[in-house]
């Protein structure tokens, strides 16, 4: 007849003891208890909302941006807000595609008789490395084949045009002309302009932004943009925060 086994391990003589039980040095963690411990440091609640902060920023100028696809002209003004500001990284992909896209329906360069608008057109695509005719400004000169005097209220549109003179490659005469037009005219002007396109156009005299350095132009346009209040309220404001020089 079999007997049930003990719970209790005996000894060699017959008496009962305790079972012996191993334990194991371990080194402490090298994690210490910051598992454990949920007091979660001020500064890094702050940065963890931050960067929530940023994130909605971007979705929301992101909708913005492709809201806009069906109107060239506004697009390519916040894409031009975007990289003047030093927060295109964001958005580089769609900003890709939509010039992709203007450029693909160009026609409406054409149809657009806005020096701002065409000026901006092709500094934008220009500088993306498309192939865009210097041609499309042939339209802005008269039948002596001078630029129409009407241009020079323009202020603008001659702002535009001249910062697009500098995309120019060699040959192009009528962009030779036209650095010549516009320089001219914005120096005739720019002590009786108000700011803060009065200090826009002063620096652009000084340093045109193809020729300047992206983050010290980026500084410049923030105050700039500040205090343009022709812009977006609420694109204004939502620009201003992304930007890390603001």
């Amino acid at each position: 007849m079999s007997l049930p086994v003990s719970s209790v391990a005996l000894s060699q003589n017959g008496e009962s003891s305790d079972a012996i039980r191993r334990t194991a040095n371990f080194k402490p963690s090298i994690w210490g208890d910051r598992f454990v411990n949920n007091n979660i440091p001020e500064e890094q609640v702050i940065h963890v909302s931050k960067v929530r902060e940023v994130e909605e920023l971007i979705a929301e100028v992101r909708r913005e941006l492709l809201a806009s696809a069906d109107q060239p002209s506004k697009q390519l003004n916040i894409i031009d807000v975007l990289q003047r500001l030093g927060v295109a990284y964001h958005f580089e992909r769609h900003i890709g595609e939509a010039l992709e896209r203007i450029y693909a329906s160009s026609g409406a360069i054409h149809d657009d008789n806005d020096l701002y608008n065409v000026s901006l057109h092709f500094r934008l695509l220009r500088q993306q490395g498309f192939r865009v005719s210097s041609d499309v400004f042939n339209k802005f000169k008269d039948e002596k084949g001078q630029f129409k005097a009407s241009l020079r209220a323009n202020i603008p549109g001659l702002l535009a045009f001249y910062e697009a003179t500098h995309l120019r490659v060699h040959g192009e005469e009528i962009l030779d002309e036209a650095l010549s037009f516009t320089t001219t005219q914005l120096e005739s002007v720019k002590s009786n302009l108000r700011n803060p396109l009065a200090t826009q156009v002063t620096h652009a005299l000084n340093q045109s932004l193809h020729k300047g350095i992206p983050r010290l132009e980026s500084r410049v346009f923030i105050t700039l943009y500040q205090e343009d209040t022709s812009h977006n309220k609420a694109l204004r404001s939502q620009l201003r925060s992304l930007s890390p020089l603001a």
